[in-house]
């Protein structure tokens, strides 16, 4: 998977908790995000070094995504907030920065937050 692309959110190997839906003007977006659920996406190729992380969300309580590589527990790359969007159909784009990587690696998103349906994730990239 080319990270440095937008990558749709619902590209994944692996998840645990989170649900798929969709609507006409957004098409498939992940949603039912609570706290501690993930994502995992395999074979993601850093041909060149990423510095940051960019992510289209919508949330009314947000949270956190903590964006690891090759497993759930491990290296923490970096942190993205997702702050409210005041409800779930306003989507805005959120980044962060990372600690730089390179080569071919899982990468695993770590959802955090108080409550439940913490947010809405349409699609993601690194730069």
């Amino acid at each position: 998977i080319n990270p440095f692309k937008r990558v749709e959110a619902e590209t994944m190997a692996w998840s645990e908790g989170v649900k798929s839906d969709a609507t006409t003007e957004k098409g498939v977006f992940v949603t039912k995000i609570d706290n501690n659920d993930y994502i995992e996406v395999k074979a993601v190729d850093f041909k060149k070094e990423a510095k940051t992380f960019k992510v289209s969300a919508s949330a009314i309580t947000g949270g956190t995504i903590e964006i690891h590589l090759d497993t759930k527990e491990g290296e923490l790359l970096g942190i993205c907030d997702i702050k409210s969007t005041g409800d779930l159909n306003t989507w805005k784009e959120f980044q962060s920065k990372v600690k730089k990587v390179k080569g071919l690696h899982n990468v695993v998103f770590v959802f955090k937050g108080n409550g439940e349906s913490l947010f809405n994730l349409d699609w993601w990239m690194f730069k």
